[in-house]
């Protein structure tokens, strides 16, 4: 909910409209989540597939811009920690992969 307040550039306040909108939308989607859910363990299991790959783009956007000056000033990433970093995303990313091919 503080993304979605995030958004509007405001702060998580559940008196603010755009808040109250990210809960009922995120409830929503949950409940209709659950009453479709035939197994709940496979759901737990796709729920984390669909983690693992929103983890990427974590990964990813957080090392761009940790690395960049703008962002950092003098506290970015050094070429050193870049390449580590890159290693680490990268074999992560491929562990990401080797699930989404088991899960389907």
């Amino acid at each position: 909910m503080i993304v979605f307040g995030g958004i509007f550039l405001g702060p998580f306040d559940i008196s603010d409209s755009h808040s109250r909108t990210g809960v009922v939308i995120a409830v929503v989607c949950a409940v209709l989540i659950i009453f479709f859910l035939k197994d709940p363990f496979q759901g737990i299991i796709q729920s984390q597939i669909m983690l693992s790959v929103q983890l990427l783009l974590t990964i990813f956007s957080l090392i761009y811009l940790t690395s960049s000056s703008g962002v950092m000033g003098k506290f970015k990433n050094s070429q050193r920690d870049k390449i580590l970093l890159w290693g680490i995303a990268a074999l992560v990313s491929f562990f990401n992969v080797i699930l989404l091919a088991q899960a389907f």
